[in-house]
C-alpha cells in the first residue's frame, strides 16, 4: 500500500508529497502536504519515514525506514537517511553521505563526501563533516567544527580474546 502521492509542483519539475494515509509517529494524517522530490523513488512507502513540507530530497538520494526529513533540509546526491535519523533546520546532507540509526542532524550542519554518522550522534549548528568521517555512538559535535578526512570519532570498541 502506498503512503504518499505525488502532486506536480507549479514552475519547477519536482512534485510534493501526499499522505494517503495517517502516520501517527510524525503526525501526518491522510492529506498533509509533504516536502518536494524529483521523483517517487526518493521516499520509501515503507516504515514512518517523512518529509516535512519544506525539506527537499533531490538527485538519488534516499529516506527510508522510520527517518525524517524537516524544516528546510536538504537531501541531494546519493545520500541516505535511513532508520530513526533526523535532518532539519537548514541542514544539508550530500554526495555519498550516510546517516543512520538514531543520528540527528541539525541547525546549518552539512554533512558530505562518504561520510557516515550512526549510533545516537548529534551534529549541531555550523559543522561541516565530510570526505570519509565516521561518528558512531554517542557522540555531539556542535559549534563551527570541521571534520574530513579518514577520521574515526566513537565509542572504543573492546575486542574479546
Amino acid at each position: 500500500m502506498k503512503k504518499f502521492e505525488l502532486i506536480p509542483e507549479e514552475g519547477t519539475s519536482l512534485f510534493r508529497i501526499k499522505a494517503l494515509i495517517d502516520i501517527p509517529e510524525k503526525e501526518v494524517t491522510i492529506g498533509d502536504l509533504g516536502g518536494l522530490v524529483e521523483r517517487e523513488t526518493k521516499l520509501s512507502h515503507k516504515g514512518t519515514c517523512w518529509i516535512e513540507y519544506n525539506a527537499r530530497v533531490i538527485g538519488h538520494a534516499r529516506v527510508l525506514a522510520n527517518a525524517q526529513i524537516r524544516k528546510f533540509a536538504v537531501i541531494s546526491g546519493n545520500a541516505v537517511i535511513t532508520d530513526t535519523a533526523v535532518v532539519t533546520d537548514n541542514s544539508l546532507v550530500e554526495d555519498v553521505a550516510y546517516i543512520k540509526e538514531n543520528a540527528r542532524i541539525r541547525d546549518n550542519a552539512n554533512i558530505s563526501g562518504d561520510a557516515v554518522i550512526a549510533g545516537n550522534t548529534q551534529v549541531i549548528g555550523d559543522v561541516t563533516i565530510t570526505e570519509n568521517a565516521l561518528l558512531f555512538g554517542d557522540v555531539i559535535i556542535s559549534g563551527n567544527a570541521t571534520i574530513g578526512g579518514f577520521v574515526v570519532i566513537g565509542e572504543s570498541i573492546k575486542r574479546k580474546n
